[in-house]
């Protein structure tokens, strides 16, 4: 057995202790080990400009890899952190982590996805909720209660018995309201897959002292026996919403920076790991979501200052480079500045980011990337709103979907075994693919649409089947763009140079013909009209 299998570094040969992965060669090491390599500038490339004005990255050596001559030079700030290691501690984990095993209340796999199944979530959907929830450890909401959350702008669903059919009607309410109906339905859904969540206010009513539960904040784990039912802890949260309102400034740093501190402490008394060491040992992540409606301040100042920014994302930096943390943040403004600020920073940060708006919002912009053939319903937005492992709702509002992915999301929805895939056939297979697909949904109950103000299938069968043809043709184009062929570029740059050619060879031409002209008056040999004439051709020709 090799040491990294063994929990062990081949630097130390003792346990990992916060184990770093290069990627370069894919070796575990554990980070001081990897800090106290010896380190020199990077070789300058080879056939490529180079700046010599700017440092040279310092690079290291595997050592593995140097044993082996493979020489694989890796930079210090690109290891990232192995969770999938488990170190071989002689100490039992059931002593650090909840052993699921005794949990009275736990459900099995089964029992979830029958209830899952009874909320209307597709078969596929609902295994896949139960599979990938296996691997969230915790979920945390941080709940903006600054006082701009009282503006009258917000927005909310009423919720909806599962089969209903009236067609019900987004509700304005204030930003607060909103941020309250998004607690609320995460906690009902968390209760309901048994994944324990948090919910911190960002002002709390001291915010210089310790943090109360019931009163600052409030957990939601539906697991144990000891703290109640679900409907038992989502009354106590209601309470602690209901009895806070707005209020403060927008200190989104320093309760991030609480956040991590608790997950840095013990998970129960007496135990011998943290939080965070936990999720570690388990393999599992935690989602953070930041509920808000406005640009991050200090403690001590309304105005959304650069520092005030830059020591958000740095508390941010700082969580999800220690533990395994994704952030989302579900923004509850229209404002153009917040909205733009949140965008701008998924596109910037290293760590991951997912900004999303409210319901209608995000079907209007997931409808404006032309995936049309998805309706995007309450539960998928409920799910988003939380956080999820699977990749491809995280990229449904960002861009149009290839033949491939609309047949890859369809699989998730409605296939009936998340590892065998089976239920659907090959989609190259375009009509076949879409017959299988439509018996799925007509099985399927339908969901809301708040693009269309009305139940309807979850997927419109006719709009799959019109872009799976446009791409097993060999053609991606969606609705409203055109995609163009490398082959069809280079003609068309080569009709266009040839173009600006003739246009240079035409004044070039007449330059000389006026130039000649000039000189014919002066000279007393002339040419003859037609012959002038080819000459000026033959010229023109040996000069291009």
């Amino acid at each position: 057995m090799t040491d990294e299998a063994a929990g062990k570094c081949s630097i130390c040969k003792n346990l990992l202790s916060d184990p770093l992965l290069i990627p370069q060669c894919g070796h575990t090491y554990c980070k001081s080990c990897i800090e106290a390599l010896p380190t020199a500038p990077a070789p300058l490339p080879t056939f490529q400009p180079v700046n010599r004005k700017l440092p040279r990255p310092q690079v290291a050596i595997c050592p593995l890899c140097e044993q082996k001559q493979q020489w694989s030079k890796f930079e210090l700030k690109y290891c990232i952190p192995n969770y999938a290691i488990v170190p071989a501690n002689p100490e039992s984990i059931s002593d650090s982590v909840i052993d699921s095993s005794k949990t009275k209340n736990e459900k099995s796999s089964a029992e979830r996805v029958s209830m899952l199944r009874s909320m209307g979530v597709p078969t596929g959907l609902a295994k896949l909720v139960d599979h990938q929830d296996h691997r969230v450890g915790m979920r945390i909401y941080i709940l903006d209660n600054s006082g701009s959350t009282s503006f009258h702008d917000g927005k909310y669903l009423p919720s909806m018995a599962p089969g209903a059919t009236q067609q019900p009607r987004m509700r304005s309410c204030t930003r607060w309201e909103e941020i309250k109906w998004i607690a609320i339905a995460q906690a009902e859904w968390n209760a309901k897959v048994q994944t324990p969540c948090s919910f911190y206010l960002l002002n709390p009513a001291n915010m210089s002292g310790d943090s109360v539960e019931g009163r600052d904040f409030c957990g939601i784990d539906t697991r144990f026996e000891g703290k109640g039912s679900a409907e038992t802890q989502i009354t106590v949260l209601k309470k602690m919403l209901d009895s806070s309102g707005p209020r403060g400034v927008t200190p989104l740093a320093e309760r991030i920076a609480a956040v991590h501190q608790r997950m840095k402490d013990p998970w129960a008394e007496g135990a011998k790991h943290s939080v965070g060491d936990a999720l570690k040992l388990q393999n599992q992540n935690a989602f953070l979501v930041l509920v808000t409606d406005g640009l991050p301040t200090t403690s001590h100042s309304a105005s959304p200052t650069r520092q005030a920014k830059m020591d958000m994302v740095q508390e941010l930096r700082k969580l999800t480079m220690a533990l395994p943390v994704y952030v989302v943040v579900r923004l509850c403004t229209d404002e153009d500045d917040v909205v733009e600020y949140w965008n701008s920073l998924d596109e910037e940060v290293e760590f991951s980011l997912d900004v999303l708006d409210d319901l209608e919002g995000e079907s209007s912009e997931i409808y404006k990337k032309c995936n049309r053939w998805l309706n995007y319903c309450p539960l998928l937005h409920t799910i988003r709103e939380g956080g999820t492992n699977v990749k491809l709702l995280d990229l449904v509002d960002e861009r149009s979907f290839t033949g491939g992915e609309v047949a890859a999301f369809c699989q998730l929805l409605f296939m009936d075994d998340p590892e065998t895939q089976e239920a659907l056939l090959d989609w190259r297979d375009v009509d076949a693919f879409c017959d299988e697909l439509q018996k799925q949904v007509d099985a399927s109950a339908h969901v809301y649409s708040p693009l269309w103000k009305r139940h309807m299938p979850m997927v419109d069968v006719a709009q799959v089947r019109r872009v799976l043809r446009q791409d097993a043709g060999g053609r991606t184009v969606a609705p409203g763009s055109l995609q163009i062929s490398s082959a069809h570029v280079m003609m068309a740059a080569m009709a266009v140079g040839a173009l600006l050619l003739a246009m240079l060879a035409a004044q070039f031409l007449g330059d000389q013909a006026k130039s000649q002209e000039s000189l014919s008056t002066h000279n007393t040999l002339s040419v003859p009209k037609g012959r002038f004439k080819g000459l000026r051709m033959l010229h023109g020709i040996a000069s291009f």
